[in-house]
């Protein structure tokens, strides 16, 4: 008792290794329990026929801090440490026995991320408006070994700015503007390979749509940001969203808009890129995108043409193409339309595209908008780059664009959609709902008396034709039975 009293206190005074790793705390004590316990419980254990562990398996996406736990815990516990590196591990060896515990080492949380970045920043100068909490909220999908490059890029940033201001370096300094600019260049290592971004569209970018983008906000953003809202009521996040509506007007924007204002990880993926001719492609690449999102959660997967912490969101221009086993409850909890935009709309559309354009005064934006009814906001942009064209190609030197350039551009073109596509696609989710399964039985019903109607003409004439088959088979058969035996053989 006396031994395992001394290997008690020593285990507490002694260095720990959450002073060098922060986050995976679950891990730590594993490893921690797996090299102390047989040491500190020997005689239980013989007492009770215990076998401890024989080993331990790591595992966890690349740089989350696997070989630094394991050198932290062997040196806290005064263990000798012998590195035997493999290239790969036989499935043999996970068998009872050999490897009796397997702990993942996870990505780090934002709280994890936040004691990480207080590790490596200790003897670094950081400027008092410097936010290292929200520095870790905004690095989703980092691990332990890209928080140490942003650290240090973040560092470097701050000494060239020093040195190109010629500045003292006992007076050095990290900004948050030198953690922004490492920010854009270290990004998290589990999502390369993957197209990935956190796009720069925000909510003022697209003109109009004020519902959908409160609908938007409140599906993507809340989830997010009061995630201890919904936890505290008990309310379960939106985990799907299908914007559909026709082309051009604004749902991959209003996507990008949307993960912008989550801070999320975005993961874009087209048709073209799910479409494979070999077999099992396709499946790889949407099982590798998942298992990408959910280390860089919170994240979205955009689904254009087409578990915890993931948002899946798709744009179709086509709904009713889409199987109806995907339009059940659970799959998209969020079906939006995403009509064309109407005349307030427009004027903001034409607000936004032209506020970086030199217009003169004589530009009425409200008439134009009044002007282009049915047109997209595509078409609206299109509308106002090709005003500035005509501009330059009237006068290439032309500082301003004029209302005669918009009304020829104006009067040249047509808008793509027609009142009765629109009607479509706005009676999409109608004809979801069980109220139009009443109307869909009923024309159903009608139409099958009208194909009855049709079918008749078309029975008589088959009937026809049956009957002539069947007297010329009989007459056929009349005249073999007339042959002779000789005539049959010949035939």
């Amino acid at each position: 008792m006396e031994s395992k009293g001394r290997i008690m206190s020593e285990h507490n005074e002694k260095w720990k290794a959450e002073e060098a790793i922060g986050g995976n705390r679950a891990a730590v004590e594993a490893l921690r329990e797996l090299i102390t316990f047989p040491l500190l419980y020997s005689s239980q254990a013989q007492k009770l026929g215990l076998k401890w562990p024989r080993g331990l398996l790591l595992y966890g996406p690349p740089g989350t801090g696997k070989t630094s736990l394991v050198r932290a815990v062997v040196r806290e516990c005064g263990a000798h440490l012998t590195v035997i590196r493999v290239d790969a591990i036989d499935p043999a060896l996970r068998r009872s026995g050999r490897f009796d515990a397997e702990v993942e080492v996870t990505v780090p949380t934002a709280e994890e991320r936040f004691e990480i970045l207080k590790l490596y920043t200790k003897k670094v100068p950081l400027d008092a408006n410097v936010d290292l909490e929200a520095i870790a909220t905004s690095c989703n999908g980092y691990v332990g070994a890209d928080l140490e490059a942003l650290c240090r890029e973040a560092t470097m940033s701050a000494v060239k700015r020093s040195s190109d201001a010629n500045e003292c370096a006992g007076v050095l300094s990290v900004t948050m503007e030198d953690w922004r600019h490492a920010r854009s260049v270290v990004g998290p290592s589990i999502t390369r390979g993957v197209t990935v971004e956190i796009p720069k569209v925000t909510w003022e970018d697209i003109g109009g749509l004020r519902d959908l983008k409160k609908k938007l906000q409140q599906a993507v953003e809340w989830p997010i940001k009061h995630s201890t809202a919904f936890s505290r009521l008990g309310i379960s996040p939106v985990r799907g969203a299908l914007l559909h509506g026709p082309p051009g007007c604004s749902k991959t924007t209003l996507a990008k808009a949307a993960a912008h204002a989550a801070e999320a990880s975005f993961f874009s993926l087209s048709g073209a890129e799910l479409y494979s001719m070999y077999v099992g492609e396709s499946e790889a690449l949407l099982r590798n995108t998942f298992q990408r999102a959910r280390l860089a959660a919170p994240s979205i997967i955009f689904f254009d043409e087409a578990d915890v912490g993931i948002l899946v969101l798709a744009a179709t221009n086509r709904p009713h193409a889409i199987d109806a086993a995907l339009m059940r409850p659970g799959r998209f909890d969020l079906v939006l339309y995403v009509p064309p935009p109407d005349l307030e709309a427009r004027h903001e559309i034409l607000r936004v595209h032209t506020r970086n354009m030199k217009v003169r005064d004589d530009v009425d934006l409200r008439s134009i908008a009044e002007e282009t009814e049915l047109f997209t906001g595509a078409e609206l942009e299109g509308l106002c780059r090709e005003a500035g064209i005509v501009a330059l190609r009237e006068d290439i030197s032309a500082t301003m664009v004029c209302n005669r350039h918009f009304q020829t551009v104006k009067d040249s073109l047509k808008p793509a959609l027609t009142k009765e596509e629109i009607d479509s696609y706005s009676s999409f989710m109608k004809s979801q709902s069980p109220k139009s399964s009443g109307r869909l039985e009923s024309s159903t019903s009608s139409g099958s008396k009208n194909k009855k109607k049709k079918l008749v003409p078309v029975f008589s004439v088959t009937s026809c034709v049956v009957s002539i088959a069947i007297l010329a088979a009989a007459k056929y058969f009349s005249t073999r039975a007339n042959r002779t035996p000789n005539e049959l053989v010949v035939t």
